[in-house]
C-alpha cells in the first residue's frame, strides 16, 4: 500500500464513519478496488478508527469529560441508594432514595452503559468472524447490503412521524 492509498483510506474512513453505514465495509471495498496490493489487515483498519476516537475526544473533551463525572455521581448515587435502602431496611425508616438520572448527561450514560450489553454480546460472539470479514470483500458486501436494506425499511415504515430522542 502506498501513502496516498493510505491517505485516501484515512479521508473515506473519515466521512463514512459518522454516516449511517459501515466504515470499516467501505475501507476493505476500497482497499480492493485500488488494488492496494497485499491487504495492511486489521490493525490498519483498527488505527483508523483509533484516528477518528482521537479526534472525537479532541472535539467533545467537555461533554466526554462531563459523561465520566455523570458516571462517577451515578456510580456515588447507586452505592448510597444501596446504603439507604440497607437502612431503611433495617431500622424501618422510610426515608427517600436520591433520583439517579436527573439530568441528560446521566440519561446519556445510562444509554450507552445499556447499549454496551448487547455490543458485548455480539462482539464475543462475532470475534472469530472480524478476520474473515477483512480477509474479502464478500462480507462487508454482504453488511452494507444489509444494512441499506434496514436504512429504507425503517425510513418508509409507518412510524415516520412518531420517533422519539
Amino acid at each position: 500500500m502506498t501513502v496516498l492509498q493510505a491517505i485516501i483510506l484515512g479521508i473515506i474512513q473519515g466521512i463514512t464513519e459518522f454516516l449511517p453505514i459501515s466504515s470499516f465495509g467501505h475501507l476493505i471495498i476500497m482497499e480492493r478496488l485500488m488494488g492496494a496490493g497485499r491487504s495492511p489487515g486489521v490493525l490498519f483498519e483498527v488505527m483508523l478508527h483509533m484516528g477518528t476516537l482521537a479526534g472525537l475526544f479532541l472535539v467533545f473533551f467537555k461533554d466526554i469529560k462531563q459523561l465520566g463525572l455523570e458516571f462517577i455521581g451515578i456510580t456515588a448515587d447507586l452505592i448510597g441508594n444501596a446504603n439507604l435502602y440497607l437502612h431503611n431496611k433495617r431500622t424501618g425508616d422510610n426515608l427517600h432514595y436520591a433520583r439517579i438520572v436527573h439530568n441528560t448527561y446521566r440519561k446519556f450514560t445510562v444509554l450507552i452503559l445499556v447499549s454496551l450489553i448487547p455490543t458485548a454480546i455480539l462482539g464475543y460472539t462475532a470475534r472469530r468472524l472480524v478476520p474473515l470479514g477483512a480477509s474479502s470483500a464478500l462480507m462487508p458486501g454482504i453488511g452494507l447490503l444489509i444494512t441499506g436494506i434496514v436504512l429504507l425499511v425503517v425510513d418508509f415504515s409507518s412510524l415516520k412521524g412518531e420517533k422519539t430522542p
